[in-house]
C-alpha cells in the first residue's frame, strides 16, 4: 500500500515538474520527455523505498517444528476419530417399524400394483387395436362396411315388403265388401303355400 502512494506521490511530483518547466520555457512538453521523467522518478522512488531482506530458513523450520503433528500424534487422532465414529454408527437403529398403511414394496400388494397395473393395460390397449386378431385393421374395416351395407339392403327389402302387406291388406279389405270383389281377391292374390323341393 505504501508502495503505491509513493507512486502516486512521483506521479505527481514529475507532473508538477512538467508544469513548471512549461511555465518556465512556454512551450509544451512532448511525450517523449514526459516518458522519460516519469521513469527516472519512478526508478529512483522504488530504488530509495524497496526493503531487502535476507531468509533463515533454518531458524523458520525450527520455529514450525514444535507446531507439526508427529506421526504418534496423528495416529492417536484417527484412532479416536474412527471410535467415536463407531460409537455414532452403533446408535443408528438397523430397522424401524412403519406403521399404517405404506404405498410401496412394503408387501405384495403394492408391488403387484405397481408391476401387474401397467401390463394389464398395455395388454387390454393392445387387444383394442387389434394386435392379438388375425384379420387386418384395413380388412376388418372393409369386411364391417360390407356388412354395414348388407344391413341396410335387408332393412331397406323388408321395408318394401312391409308397404307391400300393407297395400295388399287394404286392397283386400276394401274388395272383399262383395262376394264378387272376394273371388277376383282370392284370384288376383292367392294364399302364399311354401314351396317344397328344389327349384327349376
Amino acid at each position: 500500500m505504501q508502495e503505491l502512494l509513493d507512486d502516486i506521490n512521483a506521479i505527481r511530483l514529475s507532473i508538477e515538474a512538467l508544469n513548471k518547466r512549461v511555465q518556465e520555457q512556454g512551450q509544451p512538453v512532448s511525450v517523449a520527455s514526459l516518458e522519460r521523467a516519469l521513469a527516472t522518478v519512478l526508478a529512483t522512488v522504488r530504488a530509495q523505498s524497496a526493503p531487502t531482506f535476507t531468509l533463515d530458513y533454518a531458524r523458520i523450520a525450527q520455529q514450525i517444528q514444535g507446531h507439526l503433528a508427529t506421526p504418534a500424534a496423528l495416529g492417536a487422532v484417527l484412532t479416536t476419530g474412527t471410535n467415536e465414529l463407531n460409537a455414532v454408527v452403533k446408535q443408528i437403529p438397523r430397522s424401524i417399524a412403519v406403521e399404517g398403511e405404506v404405498m410401496g414394496f412394503t408387501n405384495w400388494k403394492s408391488a403387484a400394483l405397481v408391476f401387474f397395473v401397467p401390463m394389464l393395460v398395455l395388454v387390454l390397449g393392445m387387444a383394442m387395436g387389434g394386435v392379438f386378431s388375425q384379420v387386418s385393421k384395413e380388412k376388418y374395416e372393409m369386411l364391417q362396411g360390407q356388412a354395414q351395407g348388407l344391413q341396410d339392403k335387408v332393412l331397406g327389402i323388408e321395408n318394401e315388403r312391409n308397404f307391400y302387406k300393407a297395400q295388399i291388406r287394404s286392397f283386400s279389405k276394401s274388395m272383399s265388401t262383395t262376394k264378387e270383389s272376394r273371388q277376383t281377391t282370392q284370384q288376383l292374390f292367392p294364399a302364399y303355400q311354401a314351396q317344397t323341393g328344389g327349384t327349376e
